[in-house]
């Protein structure tokens, strides 16, 4: 849908066109008309962007020449139609040097200026349709490296014909978080893209954005004196309900781009420090520890033994920030690492752990974005470990957990969550215990008991499948179907039918 500043004179003309055409089926959704053209250049500069102008040719204050030269200077792509007589010889000349200008001549007729109306839409239609491929293209282009330059260029000034002489650019990098901190989810990405898209033409910059692994990359385009601070709040005001963290590369001439980049992203890795920077530029900069020998775990090893909670959290803590933050910063990556080395000390046979368990190990340890979060987290995994200790002097914990399964198996948000939050223990824990117990994985235990059950109920009853499939613990019945015939080998339905020819 359009936007159509119409300037008018004339007041029974003004109020017949608007009353007479069909402007929702032309593809227009609001119209501003005034009285003259200054009034109407006035509207323009108070924020009301057209994508057509509809303007009489001659008026008093300020005429449609003037009215369609100050509207192009602001959006150079903006349609023109211009309504003017016969005997306007020299207004229509000077109309003429605007280029790309339609008219409808007086006495007007309706037919005729909404076909004119129509061809401004098409026009419009197919210049968004040409930026969206060009913004594509760019998006795509400045997520690798070794792109052209001279393209770039070319796409820019297609695409924004106000673009100064001498481009200048800027990478940013937006990390996006949940208020809590936590990782954004892929399932909001329309919701926050469509937000970011809305926000960034009121900064004044040339913004192209691409998404990947909950941030976004920003590239501004313009002079020298690029509006960082203003999208930083455009966007920071968009999305209330999320935490941004900027990351801005140098202003740099436009062939420089991929420098700017690369500084946005080396400043990116620095947000896992201090969660209250919300705005990272290159003078902020700190250089990375390029290798280094991690601790020697042992002491740790020992004093789990000696049943000293306090001690173990205290070391814990005094280990992180003496190797952490020593004669150099260690990389996030290094600091990492170390957090998940302490972690497999405090998970049970940490010596022997499956493979499958130490990607459970490290998958947690990714969810926390802040070194704050993963310092966190390990106390909260020593609380659990000592207390998972005391619970163990009475009924152990897989038997208390599988008693809870056969009691809870008809439960759809019975999970490994759900579990580990009822019996206190974490979901790396419980995991770990459960396949040395059982031989299996949670996932695939509940499943079986779920299809044992259902298997009865289709010898035994004569209930729906349906109502079966909702009794046993499944979301539907189609989905109850391919996991019964993917563990029993037939349907549901075959599967009773033999039941039935066997009794």
């Amino acid at each position: 849908m359009y936007k159509v500043l119409f300037a008018e004179d004339e007041s029974a003309t003004r109020s017949g066109i608007l009353a007479s055409i069909d402007w929702q089926s032309l593809g227009i959704s609001e119209v501003r008309a005034e009285k003259n053209g200054a009034l109407a250049a006035r509207a323009a500069e108070e924020g009301f962007c057209p994508d057509i102008l509809l303007t009489d040719i001659k008026m008093p204050r300020m005429d449609g020449i003037a009215l369609s030269h100050r509207i192009r200077e602001e959006n150079p792509q903006c349609s023109i139609l211009m309504i003017s007589g016969y005997t306007e010889v020299d207004y229509l000349k000077s109309a003429i040097q605007l280029k790309a200008v339609n008219f409808v001549d007086k006495p007007i007729k309706l037919d005729e200026l909404q076909e004119q109306l129509r061809r401004a839409v098409q026009e419009q239609d197919e210049l968004r349709e040409k930026k969206a491929l060009f913004k594509t293209e760019i998006g795509s282009m400045l997520r690798y490296s070794g792109f052209s330059t001279q393209r770039l260029e070319l796409i820019l000034r297609e695409l924004y014909p106000q673009m100064p002489r001498a481009i200048f650019c800027q990478a940013v990098l937006v990390r996006i978080l949940t208020a809590e901190g936590g990782p954004f989810a892929d399932a909001g990405l329309q919701g926050v893209l469509a937000a970011v898209q809305a926000a960034l033409p009121r900064t004044g910059a040339v913004c192209i954005s691409a998404i990947h692994k909950s941030c976004i990359q920003l590239s501004l385009f313009g002079e020298q004196q690029l509006p960082l601070q203003a999208v930083c709040d455009a966007l920071t005001a968009a999305l209330p309900l999320y935490s941004l963290y900027f990351c801005a590369g140098a202003v740099l001439p436009l062939h420089a781009y991929e420098q700017s980049l690369q500084q946005a992203s080396a400043l990116l890795q620095q947000i896992f420090y201090d969660r209250n920077k919300h705005l990272l530029t290159p003078a902020q900069s700190i250089s990375f520890a390029e290798s280094v020998q991690l601790p020697d775990l042992q002491p740790l090893s020992e004093l789990l033994k000696s049943k000293e909670r306090e001690s173990v959290k205290k070391y814990i803590c005094s280990l992180l920030r003496e190797t952490i933050f020593g004669e150099k910063v260690l990389s996030p990556n290094s600091a990492s690492e170390l957090c998940f080395r302490i972690l497999l000390k405090l998970l049970p046979g940490e010596n022997t752990l499956p493979a499958d368990n130490r990607d459970s190990a490290a998958e947690w340890m990714a969810s926390c974005v802040f070194l704050e979060q993963m310092e966190q987290e390990l106390l909260q995994e020593v609380d659990r470990c000592f207390d998972s200790i005391d619970r163990e002097a009475g009924a152990p914990l897989i038997d208390r957990v599988l008693a809870y399964v056969k009691e809870n198996y008809r439960d759809r948000e019975l999970s490994l969550n759900s579990l580990s939050r009822h019996f206190y223990v974490s979901n790396v824990y419980l995991c770990i215990r459960f396949k040395e117990r059982v031989g299996q994985t949670f996932v695939r235990y509940l499943t079986e008991i779920r299809v044992q059950q259902a298997s009865r109920l289709l010898r035994d009853s004569d209930m729906k499948i349906s109502a079966i499939a909702e009794s046993v613990g499944f979301d539907n019945g189609s989905y109850f179907t391919k996991i019964f015939k993917r563990e029993v080998g037939v349907t549901p339905a075959e599967y009773r039918k033999a039941a039935a020819q066997e009794a």
